[in-house]
């Protein structure tokens, strides 16, 4: 898969996440707290820059999933285990040994052709 049609899946990925989270507590909230709203507010920014093809969403998003599983594992079930490889870096921590070599043979493969 090109970087350009691994980045608009990453893209897909993110914003069908986003859509998932806004559905659930503390995300529903009439209120919601500070923190939360950083959050999104960070999410939201990893979705600019990735559109605009900067190279800086990389960095945010494996920042960002370290906040998805340390602050909200009840939505870590939900997160698409291919944005993990996307991210790449200490985004990887999250997947285990044999889907990291599922993506890397997937990767492999796609090398060869």
């Amino acid at each position: 898969m090109s970087e350009l049609n691994q980045r608009t899946h990453f893209i897909a990925i993110m914003h069908d996440f986003k859509h998932t989270l806004v559905q659930g507590y503390p995300f529903n909230a009439e209120e919601i707290p500070e923190e939360d709203q950083s959050f999104l507010q960070q999410l939201n920014d990893i979705l600019v820059k990735a559109e605009a093809a900067d190279p800086e969403h990389i960095f945010l998003g494996q920042y960002w999933v370290s906040r998805l599983y340390s602050n909200y594992p009840g939505f870590a079930p939900y997160f698409n285990r291919d944005a993990l490889w996307y991210l790449g870096g200490d985004a990887l921590h999250w997947l285990s040994d044999e889907e990291i070599d599922h993506y890397q043979q997937l990767t492999d493969n796609e090398m060869l052709h």
